[in-house]
């Protein structure tokens, strides 16, 4: 018999030289990571060449078996020659990534199915996901992950928000048997507490199918089911088959053509996903008739030979869902522990859903690949076992998480973070901007106190608002929205994506720097257009008190602007008299030079006696990018550690006979460029 360093070797001298016979073991890459329940597990990463692949593929059968994977899934890779990465871990599927020519990446896993044998001792099994997302499997795999949430101790915070006297003004009354939907109606309860499932979607172009003045009676008699867009009808039946008698969905359960009844149930919206026993998510529904549940892609079927023992194993291959694909970027053994992220689809590019998601306690999310699970402790999946470490960065978790630490820091950082993705998300109505949003504020007022967070005022925290003034707009080049729908100081008041890059640490240049405040905050008006006090703004504006310098604005035509392409190319930069630093601005919106009628001591351009002095505003709807150079204010904000000043430009505007400001952009700048600043009192409109 061969003695095992003997044989050892036999086994090593017989590896492929490519594909190291799919074992993370004995090769000179390997690596060990500790994982906290067993022994180290070994880990490979291999790069893989397509022509060699097909080739090693006639006399190594594992190489056989990835050529088999590539074939069913990526059918060009044996002409296109894309970069193959091989992930290979101790008693985990096999992974494969396949990158091609434009950087898009597709990862595939080969593993055995949990009812078969394995083929060799260091490949792992996977759960099977049922073929479609209405399967009594899948229905199993919900009620399993609530019913975990529920009964274990670990999982205080998904129920920690909860208020016993809570229930929204109205509920679609489903019935109790799930085979019947005759008893399908509006429902107005007294407050006593009872379990209802909250409905994320997207509309669409708008439901028709909603509740309106005209028809209310009649929804409280009866809703004809047949009737009912098919996600509504989707919705129905999740709520039966989990044996849920309530459902609350927006379209429904708010008047649409009533403006009261919208202000006074918008301001509700975060006690009713707070309050929801389950939150559904219509993620990759466009619209309300494209329905929740889907049928699943079925992973291809591979027959692998054994050559040792000549057996013929059964094994599957998949594509990975994208929501997992951060997970498979960390360490082997942390990767099972690392929740999935959010997964895309039309839902995550709706700014309301975003507080719908982040405020509820429990989300089950519909994908076109499987269920996903997530509630304030972890997070779980159809094509992954549970994961034994807790608790897991979940998107529930991210307030209760924040107010437990109680760091103003920390919070603070986490509101740039929601503003930052909530600002990337559209919105069918524009005036939406700070109703869609003020869930979400109304938890953390409610958590942290105004003692603690100060005041919320459009968008901008009281409590810190010198650095919350500190956004940048990332596409400046837009007009702003038709109607006025906020403060030229908030963000809220610029359509698209906004950036905190500049506010607190790393503003400067990356580094761990922190800011000294150099203005004073001496009054906050904000009077709400509605029934939300912390949603739609009728008027608004901030005294200041700052260092100000004065300066011109110079907007500059770019080359690809003077030869008529698209896009207004301007180039926005700020001037001093006397100095010959030019200054970038980060512009808010396109700006335009504008008349200073009734504004005080601005000074003329050319020095005409009859000249008008000119400052700058917002560009109106339809204005395009012209060149002009017109006075402005900058007041300067704060200071960085390495002595970088961040601030907002600021033009000229006259109200009630006096001289205020609108903000036009930011700059940042080194502290000498505002050297002779003088200390003014400002409003802010």
């Amino acid at each position: 018999m061969a003695s095992t360093p003997a044989l050892a070797r036999s086994q090593s001298a017989r590896r492929c030289k490519l594909c190291n016979n799919l074992d993370p073991r004995s090769h000179p890459a390997t690596h060990r990571d500790q994982d906290s329940t067993s022994r180290p597990i070994a880990h490979l990463t291999l790069q893989l060449d397509p022509v060699r692949l097909k080739h090693s593929g006639q006399v190594c059968s594992r190489c056989r078996l990835l050529a088999q994977a590539l074939d069913a899934h990526c059918h060009s890779w044996r002409n296109t020659r894309p970069c193959l990465l091989l992930h290979l871990v101790e008693r985990a599927p096999v992974r494969l990534d396949v990158k091609d020519d434009g950087g898009n990446t597709e990862k595939l896993e080969i593993y055995a199915p949990a009812d078969k044998p394995l083929a060799w001792p260091t490949l792992g099994r996977a759960p099977s996901v049922p073929k479609h997302s209405d399967s009594d499997a899948s229905f199993a795999f919900v009620q399993r992950a609530i019913d975990d949430c529920l009964k274990n101790h670990q999982h205080r915070l998904c129920g920690q928000s909860r208020r016993d006297e809570f229930v929204p003004t109205r509920l679609i009354y489903v019935g109790k048997d799930p085979n019947s939907t005759k008893h399908l109606k509006l429902c107005q309860l007294p407050a006593t507490r009872v379990r209802y499932l909250s409905l994320s979607h997207c509309w669409g172009g708008g439901p028709t199918f909603t509740t309106t003045k005209a028809n209310l009676k009649d929804r409280k008699r009866h809703i004809d089911f047949s009737s009912m867009p098919q996600s509504f009808q989707d919705a129905v039946t999740i709520a039966q088959q989990l044996g849920v008698y309530y459902l609350w969905i927006d379209a429904l359960c708010i008047i649409q053509d009533c403006k009261e009844d919208w202000e006074l149930e918008s301001a509700k919206m975060s006690s009713i996903y707070e309050n929801a026993y389950l939150t559904i998510a219509a993620t990759t529904a466009p619209n309300s008739d494209a329905g929740i549940f889907s049928a699943r892609p079925r992973p291809a079927k591979l027959k692998y030979q054994s050559s040792a023992r000549s057996k013929e194993y059964k094994l599957c291959v998949r594509g990975i869902p994208a929501h997992h694909h951060s997970s498979y970027s960390s360490t082997p053994t942390t990767a099972k522990h690392t929740p999935p992220t959010p997964p895309s689809g039309p839902l995550r590019t709706r700014a309301w859903a975003l507080q719908e998601h982040v405020l509820c306690s429990r989300i089950l999310h519909y994908t076109h690949h499987e269920l996903l699970f997530e509630c304030r402790l972890t997070a779980r999946c159809e094509c992954r076992p549970p994961s034994r470490k807790l608790p897991q960065a979940t998107t529930p978790r991210l307030l209760p998480n924040l107010l437990i630490t109680g760091k103003k820091e920390a919070y603070w950082r986490t509101w740039h973070a929601i503003v930052q993705a909530y600002t990337k998300r559209e919105l069918t109505v524009p005036g939406d901007k700070l109703p869609a949003v003020s869930g979400i504020a109304k938890a953390l007022l409610r958590g942290k106190g105004e003692g603690g967070a100060g005041a919320y005022v459009c968008g901008l925290w009281r409590g810190n608002l010198v650095e919350d003034l500190l956004w940048t707009s990332v596409d400046g080049m837009r007009t702003p929205p038709e109607r006025w729908r906020a403060p030229t100081w908030s963000w809220a008041s610029v359509d698209g994506e906004v950036s905190y890059e500049w506010a607190g640490p790393g503003a400067a240049d990356g580094e761990n720097e922190m800011f000294t405040k150099l203005v004073e905050v001496r009054h906050v008006h904000v009077k709400p257009s509605g029934r939300n006090p912390l949603g739609a703004v009728g008027e608004a504006w901030l005294m200041v008190e700052g260092p100000v310098v004065e300066a011109v604005l110079h907007a500059k035509l770019n080359e690809r602007q003077e030869q008529g392409s698209n896009g207004p190319g301007v180039r926005y930069c700020i001037l001093r008299a006397g100095s010959g630093v030019v200054i970038d601005v980060v512009p808010d919106t396109l700006l335009a030079a504008a008349p200073a009628y009734g504004c005080e001591g601005l000074e003329k351009q050319n020095g005409a006696p009859d000249e008008q002095p000119m400052t700058v505003r917002r560009a109106k709807p339809g204005e395009e990018g012209m060149a002009f150079k017109a006075n402005v204010l900058c007041l300067a904000l704060a200071r960085s550690e390495s002595s970088w000043i961040a601030g907002i430009v600021l033009g000229a505007a006259e109200r009630n006979g006096k001289t205020e400001y609108e903000r036009l952009g930011a700059f940042g700048c080194g502290d000498e460029w505002l050297a002779g600043a003088k200390k003014k009192e400002l409003v802010l409109l």
